[in-house]
C-alpha cells in the first residue's frame, strides 16, 4: 500500500512536472492559439496585399491607377491656371469638358470630380498648382496687413507678374474682391 501510493505520488509528480514544465498540453494550447492567430493575421495581409496590388497594378503600361488619377487632376488644374494666364485652347478645353467659365466653383467641380483622391492630397495640389511659392509669399504678406505692392516686392517679382498672380488668386477663390484671404487662402499659409 505504501508503495503504491508512492508510486502515485511520483507519477502525479511527473505528470504535473510534463505539464507545467514547458512541454505539456498548457504550453501546446498555447501555441497553438499563437499560431491560429498568426495565421489569420497572415490571411488578412494577404487580402490587403492582392487588394493593392489590384489597385496598383498599371494602365497603359505609363502609370499606376493613383498615380495617373492624381496626374489627370494635376493636368486640370494647370488647364485652369493656363486659361487665366490667356490661354484660348486651356480656356476652351475646360469649358467644353464642365461647361462653365474658369472660376472658383470650377476648381471645386475639378476637384469633387475624383473621388479617388483624398481631399487633402486633392486641396494641396491644387495650393501647389494654382498658388505655388509667388502667390504663397503675396498671401503671406496681405494677411500681415502689407498693401499689395509691398506683398509683391517682398515676393521678389515684378509687380506686372505679382498682379497677374493676384488676379489668378482672386479668380480661383483665394483672395475675395477686397484682397483679404478667404478659407482656401488662410490654409495656403498654415501648410
Amino acid at each position: 500500500m505504501l508503495i503504491e501510493a508512492i508510486l502515485i505520488a511520483v507519477i502525479a509528480l511527473l505528470v504535473f512536472w510534463i505539464y507545467y514544465s514547458g512541454g505539456g498540453t498548457f504550453r501546446t494550447r498555447k501555441l497553438t492559439s499563437q499560431i491560429e492567430r498568426l495565421k489569420e493575421e497572415n490571411q488578412f495581409l494577404r487580402e490587403t496585399n492582392e487588394t493593392l496590388r489590384s489597385n496598383f497594378g498599371p494602365t497603359s503600361g505609363r502609370f499606376t491607377r493613383p498615380v495617373a488619377r492624381a496626374a489627370r487632376l494635376a493636368e486640370e488644374l494647370v488647364k485652369v491656371k493656363e486659361a487665366l494666364r490667356g490661354s484660348e485652347s486651356a480656356k476652351s478645353s475646360l469649358e467644353k469638358e464642365y461647361g462653365q467659365e474658369v472660376s472658383q466653383e470650377l476648381v471645386q467641380e475639378i476637384l469633387a470630380s475624383e473621388k479617388n483622391i483624398g481631399s487633402p492630397l486633392k486641396r494641396r495640389l491644387a495650393h501647389e498648382i494654382l498658388v505655388g511659392s509667388i502667390g504663397r509669399d503675396i498671401l503671406r504678406g496681405l494677411n500681415e496687413g502689407k498693401s499689395l505692392e509691398d506683398s509683391i516686392v517682398d515676393s521678389g517679382v515684378p509687380l506686372r507678374i505679382g498682379r497677374e498672380r493676384t488676379r489668378l488668386l482672386k479668380e480661383t477663390g483665394y483672395l475675395d474682391n477686397k484682397l483679404n484671404l478667404t478659407d482656401w487662402g488662410s490654409e495656403v499659409l498654415e501648410l
